[in-house]
């Protein structure tokens, strides 16, 4: 808090511009704004009319009378608002969000975010995501995944996205929300691919007719609760199987899938191959190593059978 003596003058003024959601749930807004009056600030809401009530109402930046329209939709770091949407980064490629339609549309983008995911998309339900052209979106914050979701998203269109994580995270992070990838070709690259918040809440990735390629180097897919192919199939490599119990990917060893997975849609095989949809395989029955029954996966050597009649041995 600055003091009146700091301005040469006693009627210095405070404009509170404070976009972080935890300042309205912590109340710091409310006592920075008190604290100011008792400093003999002249107080000004975000519109900047002067207000001599000390309790000036919070209603988030995206509410307040002669600002522009913001969103909690962030592309390369930057905040989606009225003013930019017709070109977010303005930095060669193109990200355009239609508002009305609900459509955030790439084409050519090579974006870097410097500072959280490459893209976030923290408030818009049933946002679609339309591709052109050659796409690439990053991160090179540590923590911070290549696309985070808090909301229902799809990716559509006839263009590519490749889409890389910080080195500690994920490339795509589905918080607690879905992802669908509908027609189109995905890939992922860095650390991790696809995770969820922890397996059980609702967290979904749906694949329709789609390409999808990850390559990473400590888990392909995890944390997930369900990963649903629909007209597409896994083809590398062979015996992967999503394992509802652990909320993951395995490879036919039993271990966790760790670093490359390929899903062709079903348009690229001859239509007189047989098709097995390996995420469409329930387990049926576990036992020990020594044929009993078991109600759960325990530690060591379990042999599992499969609802397609095969039977693995995996290794907890």
């Amino acid at each position: 808090m600055f003091n009146n003596d700091e301005f040469g003058s006693p009627l210095g003024k405070i404009l509170f511009v404070d976009t972080k959601s935890s300042t309205e749930r912590n109340g710091a807004y409310s006592s920075d704004i008190t604290l100011a009056k008792t400093k003999k600030f002249d107080v000004h809401n975000l519109n900047g009319a002067s207000n001599p009530d000390s309790s000036i109402p919070y209603k988030g930046i995206n509410n307040t009378p002669g600002r522009s329209k913001q969103w909690k939709l962030y592309v390369g770091g930057v905040q989606v608002n009225e003013n930019n949407a017709h070109d977010i980064l303005d930095d060669g490629g193109s990200a355009v969000f239609d508002a009305t339609n609900k459509q955030l549309i790439l084409t050519n983008l090579n974006a870097t975010s410097l500072q959280g995911a490459g893209i976030a998309n923290s408030e818009i339900d049933n946002l679609t995501i339309v591709l052109k052209g050659n796409n690439s979106i990053a991160t090179s914050f540590p923590q911070g995944p290549g696309l985070a979701l808090s909301h229902p998203t799809k990716i559509i269109g006839k263009g590519t996205l490749t889409i890389k994580s910080g080195e500690r995270s994920a490339g795509i992070y589905i918080n607690k929300s879905i992802l669908t990838i509908d027609n189109c070709q995905v890939s992922v690259v860095g650390n991790l691919g696809i995770c969820g918040y922890d397996g059980s809440s609702n967290e979904m990735l749906i694949l329709n007719n789609a390409k999808f390629n990850v390559d990473v180097s400590k888990g392909v897919l995890f944390q997930m609760n369900k990963f649903i192919l629909n007209d597409c199939h896994i083809t590398e490599p062979d015996g992967v199987i999503f394992l509802d119990e652990e909320h993951a990917l395995f490879d036919n060893s039993g271990k966790l899938l760790l670093r490359h997975l390929v899903i062709e849609n079903d348009k690229a095989f001859n239509s007189n191959q047989t098709l097995e949809k390996s995420c469409d395989v329930k387990v049926v029955a576990i036992y020990s190593i020594l044929g009993e029954p078991l109600e759960s996966f325990q530690k060591g050597i379990n042999i599992v059978r499969y609802s397609n009649g095969q039977v693995k041995k995996l290794i907890w």
